[in-house]
């Protein structure tokens, strides 16, 4: 076989890869790297058999393909099913609104906080980060002592007897 349909058959198939890559398995994976691998195969055999002119210009054919590849993706919506067009529906955190209620109450570690986990305040399940990055097992109770932006911070309860 002549090395310039070995180089066409080459660039053709990097073409191909890089273009299932981009629009049926989306990252950048295997495929990707094979098709880029095959593209550059594909020139540097046309370089190597009949100079630099045709090398580069494969080079070219290989990056204008794989273009006009991504935008014939976007333009056909293959990429539609990679962009999320469904609202997300449901309330934010009401943290901040109950932030200076909070402060004092007292609740249970539901996990072992260490530093950060979750636990039961007034019925509420909420994330907090223990104070001075302190281990703080499952079942102690804990109490609130400051917000911090989106961090409940707690520490241990003097008073371990709580009935929550």
């Amino acid at each position: 076989m002549s090395p310039v349909i070995y180089a066409i058959i080459l660039l053709a198939v990097g073409v191909l890869l890089i273009g299932i890559e981009v629009a049926i398995i989306p990252g950048f994976g295997l495929v990707g790297v094979l098709g880029a691998g095959a593209l550059l195969y594909g020139a540097f055999i046309a370089y190597q058999n009949y100079g630099s002119a045709w090398g580069f210009a494969a080079i070219g054919f290989g990056a204008a393909a794989a273009g006009l590849g991504v935008y014939w993706s976007f333009k056909l919506g293959f990429t539609k099913r990679l962009v999320l067009e469904d609202q997300v529906v449901g309330d934010s955190s009401d943290l901040p609104a109950q932030a200076e209620k909070l402060v004092g109450q007292v609740g249970i570690a539901v996990s072992d906080l260490h530093p950060a986990g979750i636990a039961r305040i007034n019925g509420q399940r909420i994330d907090v980060v223990a104070a001075d990055g302190e281990y703080i097992e499952s079942g102690t109770a804990i109490e609130i002592i400051n917000i911090n932006q989106n961090s409940v911070v707690i520490q241990r309860h003097l008073a371990q007897e709580t009935t929550l």
